[in-house]
């Protein structure tokens, strides 16, 4: 086939001439990788979501949770530094929180901290 326009000649006058168009493999790649680094993105993004709520839920189960033993010690050691106790010797337990009003009456503390003489 003769092409007038001074294009290529072929043998075969029945060949259609048929321009291949190409995509070149570099975008191919760049289109693979850009959608492999978002799928990464939104499944590490997920897995973060997900761990905050499953975090958050553990936090409401640890809070409504009910430990008798803590309660035992908590009201152990409130029955020990709340009251008034005698040890002997002239000496008397008091409860811490007078134990403070009284070192901050002896130092002269007005804003909650402890000045020396």
């Amino acid at each position: 086939m003769d092409v007038s326009a001074g294009g290529p000649q072929f043998a075969d006058k029945h060949e259609v001439l048929v321009q291949r168009e190409g995509i070149e493999a570099g975008s191919v790649m760049a289109f693979v990788i850009s959608l492999l680094i978002l799928l990464s993105a939104l499944v590490w993004a997920s897995t973060l979501w997900f761990q905050a709520s499953v975090d958050e839920v553990r936090r409401e189960v640890a809070a409504a949770a009910i430990y008798p033993e803590l309660q035992r010690v908590n009201i152990a050691a409130q029955q020990q530094t709340g009251q008034y106790v005698s040890l002997g010797d002239g000496r008397y337990q008091i409860p811490v929180e007078r134990a403070i009003d009284l070192l901050a009456d002896e130092y002269g503390s007005t804003d909650g901290r402890l000045q020396t003489p």
